[in-house]
């Protein structure tokens, strides 16, 4: 198994083993897109309009506004760590809006 430390300007280091990562060490070398590709082409715009929203999660504000509250039921400062959090989901602002709550977000760049 061959393990290799990469230097990152943006991030301390970076260990990637190739056989078993979804990612590879030439990416980060080559500096290429690890992430999903956020634009949308003209078509695709014109479309949306048409089309309903398949990202609709109609309870999630409410869901992410009782997590709020139990969250501060257990502490005054809590702090969530959140997992692939580029896009800010649809009914976050319960959660996010929450100045007592600490969100700490990581996600591949």
């Amino acid at each position: 198994m061959m393990i290799q430390v990469l230097p990152c300007r943006r991030v301390r280091s970076l260990v990637i083993n190739d056989r078993n990562s979804l990612f590879k060490r030439a990416d980060f070398v080559s500096r290429r897109n690890t992430t999903f590709d956020l634009t949308r082409g003209s078509f695709v715009r014109r479309a949306d309009c048409w089309l309903p929203s398949l990202s609709r999660n109609i309870p999630a504000e409410r869901n992410y506004q009782a997590f709020a509250k139990l969250l501060l039921k257990q502490s005054s400062n809590p702090v969530v760590l959140v997992i692939g959090g580029s896009i800010v989901g649809r009914g976050m602002e319960g959660l996010t809006s929450e100045p007592r709550i600490r969100l700490v977000e990581t996600d591949v760049r």
